[in-house]
Formats: structure tokens, C-alpha cells, sequence
């Protein structure tokens, strides 16, 4: 078999990947992105659209601590964020100015799962983002698959 992977060109991952792989059920069940009333960020006044988050948050999460990431992009660099209610502590890392976005929402959410893993806590998680697109490839990662590499510090730390 092995001949017939090197010959096929075939990657297969090793040992230490595997403890990467995407566990059986994926992450979809820990990911929601529908707050109700509320259909795209700017899709509608901000006050309403804020009034409608605050309410879904209270009532479905009171007893959560929150965390809140941010990822920003400028000309002068990319940086992710988080904030946490419960600690009343803020952290955030700059991240090199070739950096997207994208890459700065995740960074953030990397942040928020560092501090969760770092304070030791009875109670549940939500972690509050405006990044539909890292969410939605956290959700879409098919079971027993290899995260793409800019997912995978997130994926280790979501695995503890």
C-alpha cells in the first residue's frame, strides 16, 4: 500500500497530524450563526439590529461567560482581539501587514480559545464573533479531515 501512496503522489497524513484530525461530528453542532430578526450585519438599522442581538444574548446566554472577538485590517497591519465579560480583560496580538482580515477574525478567535483554556471555569462559553466566514469554515470541515493551515492552531485548541 505504502508504494502505492508515494507512487500516486498520495498525502497521507502522520501521526502528529492525525491528532489534529476534525473529531467525529465536526464542530457544526458547537457553531450558530442565526440570531433571530437578524439577517446580514448591515442589513437593516444598527440600533434595531443591535436591540435584537443584546436580547437573543441575554436570554439564551445570561448564564454563559461571554467572550468577544474583533479582527481588523489597515494599511498599517492586521490584529486580532478578544474581550472577556466575565474577566473584564482585553488581549490582542498585531499580526504581519500582509495579514488579511480574515486571518485577523481568526487570530481572535484563537485568542478567545487560549483564554478560555488559560481560566480554569465552571461555567459555559460563547464566544461572540462577527465572522461569518470563520465560522462558516470551522463548520464546514468534514469529519476525519485536515484543517487548512490557517485553522489549525484554532482546531488544537477547540480539540481541548
Amino acid at each position: 500500500m505504502k508504494g502505492f501512496v508515494v507512487e500516486m503522489k498520495m498525502r497521507t497524513p502522520n501521526e502528529e497530524q492525525l491528532k489534529f484530525l476534525v473529531p467525529k461530528g465536526g464542530w457544526r453542532g458547537m457553531i450558530s450563526t442565526n440570531i433571530p430578526g437578524v439577517n446580514k450585519k448591515n442589513e437593516g438599522i444598527p440600533s434595531e439590529l443591535l436591540q435584537k442581538t443584546m436580547l437573543h444574548l441575554h436570554t439564551k446566554y445570561s448564564d454563559n461567560t461571554k467572550l468577544c472577538t474583533y479582527g481588523t485590517k489597515s494599511a498599517e497591519g492586521a490584529a486580532g482581539a478578544v474581550w472577556c465579560e466575565e474577566h473584564r480583560l482585553t488581549s490582542g496580538a498585531g499580526l504581519h501587514a500582509l495579514s488579511s482580515s480574515y486571518q485577523a477574525e481568526v487570530e481572535g478567535l484563537t485568542l478567545a480559545l487560549k483564554h478560555v483554556s488559560a481560566h480554569d471555569t465552571n461555567k459555559q462559553i460563547v464566544i461572540i464573533t462577527d465572522s461569518k466566514a470563520a465560522l462558516d469554515a470551522l463548520a464546514n470541515l468534514g469529519q476525519d479531515e485536515l484543517p487548512p493551515l490557517n485553522l489549525l492552531r484554532l482546531t488544537e485548541l477547540l480539540r481541548n
